[in-house]
């Protein structure tokens, strides 16, 4: 049991070789964030996309990669400045992030939307949390754990292992293990693209389960790539 578990927390380090920062916006300031000097980084906004982006600086490369809406920027030499850039979300929100470049490995930056009061005419609405969504600290803690190889207090894990789901005609889901705990189960699938295209993917496409929230490794598969999907179901 222990064995899988590890095996699959190897899987997960392979397909995630780089630190995620899961920071709330606020239109109102500039935001720093943390950049490698060394290798590419991708920003990204959970529940939108980035439309533009606007910097005056010849030191980078940023481009806004159109499928998944998502910004990509590697820094152009060692030991490159701070700087500003701002974005535009394709729902018209405008974020400046103070760049900080370290010497280190790749980032991804989640930048988190506000959250908004929703209307009791909007009670129809069918929406999906993820995992650094609407949830409270402890939950985003559980899941850092998890992708670090522990075993959270109070859970036990099992394997889970069964035959793959098709979400979609392209994409595959297969269950790996499951933690179990007095107040929800995590179960753990591998998520993988079996087209010869590139395909984005969202917590509400990969949520089979119907679960509180998700967890989504990544919002782009190149063809035969994987990714880790989380999906916590309270009990």
């Amino acid at each position: 049991m222990i064995k899988l578990f590890m095996t699959f927390c190897l899987f997960l380090s392979n397909v995630a070789l780089f630190s995620a920062q899961y920071i709330p916006m606020d239109p109102t300031a500039v935001i720093s964030v943390n950049l490698s000097s060394n290798h590419h980084n991708r920003i990204g906004i959970i529940g939108d996309r980035i439309k533009k982006a606007f910097f005056r600086n010849s030191n980078l490369s940023v481009d806004v990669e159109e499928d998944s809406g998502q910004l990509f920027v590697q820094a152009m030499k060692p030991h490159c400045p701070n700087t500003t850039l701002s974005l535009v979300s394709t729902s018209g929100v405008v974020q400046d992030l103070e760049l900080c470049f370290f010497d280190g490995s790749s980032e991804i930056v989640l930048l988190q939307p506000v959250l908004r009061e929703i209307d009791d005419s909007m009670d129809g609405v069918r929406t999906c949390n993820s995992v650094c969504e609407a949830l409270d600290d402890p939950l985003t803690n559980l899941v850092d754990g998890v992708i670090k190889g522990i075993i959270p207090d109070g859970y036990t894990l099992f394997e889970d292992q069964d035959s793959p789901v098709k979400i979609c005609k392209e994409l595959k889901m297969q269950r790996i293990s499951r933690l179990v705990g007095d107040k929800q189960i995590v179960f753990f699938y591998r998520l993988q693209n079996i087209s010869k295209k590139s395909k984005c993917v969202t917590e509400c496409q990969v949520n089979i389960l119907d679960g509180d929230w998700v967890f989504l490794d990544r919002y782009k598969l190149n063809p035969d790539e994987c990714a880790i999907v989380l999906i916590g179901c309270l009990r």
